[in-house]
């Protein structure tokens, strides 16, 4: 998420109001769902689909193309999962403009 993102995002955990999140489903919760969810009121927060990574993976473009894409205004969550055997090598992460800096 961006900085704007990232500060939207803090401000709904800290609001007086209960958080509506939508939660990831495989192959369904995508941008276009994000979308269609959002013209009839949509969550407040969205969480991606788990990027699976290893030491040498790179990030699904699909996931990639659904967080910055999103048309909602909403703040994404983009989860991360994996195993890394080497922790002299960095893990895989988003693209500097998905993230907050």
């Amino acid at each position: 998420m961006n900085r704007e993102g990232a500060e939207q995002f803090g401000a709904l955990l800290q609001g007086p109001t209960p958080l509506l999140a939508l939660a990831p489903m495989q192959e369904v919760t995508d941008g276009a769902f994000w979308t269609l969810v959002h013209r009839y009121g949509g969550a407040d927060v969205y969480w991606t689909e788990y990027f699976r990574v290893h030491s040498t993976s790179t990030p699904e473009k699909k996931i990639l193309d659904a967080i910055a894409r999103n048309t909602t205004g909403r703040p994404v969550v983009a989860q991360v999962i994996g195993n890394f055997l080497d922790h002299d090598q960095p893990m895989p992460l988003l693209p500097a403009e998905l993230t907050a800096a």
